[in-house]
């Protein structure tokens, strides 16, 4: 049993289908373990946290198509059965940028709707670059050749918090107890923001952030 456990998921009376539950089984599985390691320390009593909860929520009501809602709803209370919650869509929005084309790789396509896809010829595990600094955006670009261009899009505050609250230096990342097995985000280019005064922060993020990104994304647009 995961650490966010199947208990916190209920059938709220709708008929999941088998292959909708295994999807469920394989999110818990795969996404739980990053998102109890320190938004969830004490998971081991019922006690959740607040975003990492949402992430999951949200995602099992899209796997189950509105069938299945989770069970503690991060309200930080102790978990108490099988508790049907309401699925809380944030909606402040924080702007991430990428650069791409000319010497970067074209990870993120853009769709018509203003949703991201990942590109298909690159390995979904694949690090994702990103930046929260319009400023460091620009300077990349100039750097990354006249056929380079810059991906703007925007995610909710809660997984922007869960990128800030996990992510450390990429100094002495691989020696670095925090880097939870190699999942937490890498903060990157500090001298960089340092030198010329940039807000905001700029990360490499691995899977699982990079696929989280890219299935939250809104408004994504090419800027040039």
């Amino acid at each position: 049993m995961s650490k966010l456990s199947l208990r916190t998921v209920r059938d709220i009376g709708k008929q999941i289908t088998q292959k909708e539950l295994e999807r469920i089984r394989q999110f818990i599985d795969t996404y739980s373990p990053f998102i109890g390691n320190r938004l969830m320390p004490a998971y081991a009593t019922g006690v959740v946290g607040t975003r990492g909860v949402r992430l999951a929520e949200e995602q099992i009501y899209r796997i189950s198509g509105g069938k299945v809602s989770g069970g503690v709803g991060g309200t930080g209370k102790k978990a108490s059965g099988l508790e049907k919650v309401k699925i809380v869509h944030e909606e402040e929005m924080v702007t991430y940028s990428r650069v791409q084309g000319g010497d970067s790789k074209e990870l993120l396509i853009v769709n018509n709707d203003g949703t991201l896809s990942w590109n298909n010829n690159f390995k979904k595990d694949h690090n994702l670059n990103v930046t929260t600094s319009q400023e460091h955006s620009q300077y990349f670009q100039n750097k990354r050749g006249s056929d380079s261009y810059i991906v703007d899009f925007e995610v909710p505050k809660y997984l922007d918090d869960l990128i800030k609250e996990n992510a450390i230096s990429q100094k002495g990342y691989k020696n670095n107890p925090l880097n939870q097995g190699g999942v937490a985000p890498k903060i990157v280019d500090d001298t960089v923001f340092q030198k010329h005064g940039f807000s905001g922060v700029a990360y490499e993020t691995p899977d699982p952030i990079n696929k989280w990104l890219i299935e939250y994304a809104q408004n994504a647009e090419i800027r040039k």
